[in-house]
């Protein structure tokens, strides 16, 4: 009998921590400059190493001088990020991940602003969140940021990233696409940055147009596309509306309206954008899965502590935002706040 109860308890340690039968859950977060402390060779991460190893480079005091916004400036002077500022960063981040689902965290989480494998794997471990899968493709961003997909569930396949293309001199982020095998189904995952707002609209939609190229050739069971659009309501040019989630397209995803799904009495958005809550940050599903019986259910992932108060100058009014992380109190997190998603498998 005793055999039989240590059989038993082997396997169910070899089984995804999610104990719900065919339920997972899918979280991204835009993690805000998460970098080592290691200068990357041709990438300009100048701003966020230790100030000893600044000093020594003339190289990073040239790209800080080249910099034209007086607050980036003086922070790629003047900021020291050393291995304790980075742990900080760490212990923080990860206390909003496992926060998640009464602590256990996100089956399968998306991240962007991750540097490299290196910082990923020190999130991981450090940050004592357990997962098993790591996928992170270097991209062609200038700064080297990233991103990356962390999963308790086995890749099928070799993950890919999917360069954005664009006429310009601007490197941007490319789309990483991994799959897993969940339960025994096929589920593709697209982790996405696109270009800033400080960008031209036209660089998101070609950011659309290259994941809906990607959608259309992954044989999966189901497609989900996490992170950071970039994309707001009112955008001329909206990838996200007149492309991605074009319901005349064989391939389409699921069409969710934010301010009606993703209720949270903390936060009115994932971001705050020129003084307005916005959902720069979203999961969508496709249609076919939603066709076929597969359950959603989106959350905004808000805590009081994830947010603060922003004073303006007269004192008389404030507004509440995310908590960016400060390198110098080592307290806060991010700039964003994290999206999340439940799926029931039929």
């Amino acid at each position: 009998m005793n055999k039989m109860l240590i059989i038993f308890a082997m396997i169910a340690m070899a089984l995804p921590l999610n104990l719900h039968a065919k339920e997972f859950t899918v979280m991204t977060y835009n993690v805000e400059n998460l970098f080592d402390t290691t200068h990357d060779e041709g990438k300009k991460d100048y701003t966020n190493l230790p100030l000893e190893v600044k000093k020594k480079m003339p190289e990073a005091f040239r790209y800080c001088r080249s910099i034209q916004n007086p607050y980036w400036r003086e922070e790629c002077y003047t900021l020291d990020w050393n291995e304790e500022t980075l742990n900080a960063k760490i212990r923080n981040i990860s206390r909003v991940i496992l926060d998640f689902d009464n602590g256990r965290g996100p089956d399968i989480l998306v991240l962007q602003e991750v540097e490299n494998m290196n910082v990923l794997k020190m999130l991981n471990e450090r940050g004592n969140l357990g997962y098993s899968t790591l996928v992170l493709l270097e991209g062609e961003d200038f700064r080297g940021i990233d991103v990356a997909i962390m999963s308790r569930f086995p890749l099928m396949d070799e993950p890919e990233l999917h360069h954005v293309e664009t006429q310009r001199k601007v490197r941007t982020r490319g789309i990483l696409e991994a799959k897993f095998d969940v339960y025994g189904k096929s589920v593709v995952v697209f982790a996405n940055h696109w270009p800033s707002q400080a960008n031209p609209d036209e660089l998101r939609v070609l950011a659309a147009k290259k994941l809906m190229y990607a959608s259309a050739r992954a044989r999966a069971d189901i497609r989900i596309a996490a992170g950071d659009f970039n994309t707001k309501e009112n955008d001329k040019l909206n990838g996200l509306r007149d492309i991605v989630l074009k319901p005349q397209r064989r391939i389409h995803f699921h069409p969710t309206n934010p301010s009606l799904q993703l209720r949270n009495e903390h936060a009115e958005g994932s971001h705050w954008y020129q003084g307005k809550w916005v959902y720069l940050d979203r999961i969508l599903i496709d249609s076919k899965s939603t066709e076929n019986g597969v359950q959603t259910e989106f959350v905004l992932h808000a805590r009081d502590y994830m947010l603060k108060r922003r004073y303006y100058r007269s004192g008389r009014r404030h507004d509440v935002a995310p908590y960016r992380f400060d390198p110098v109190e080592d307290d806060g997190y991010s700039d964003h706040l994290p999206v999340a998603i439940s799926v029931d498998l039929p």
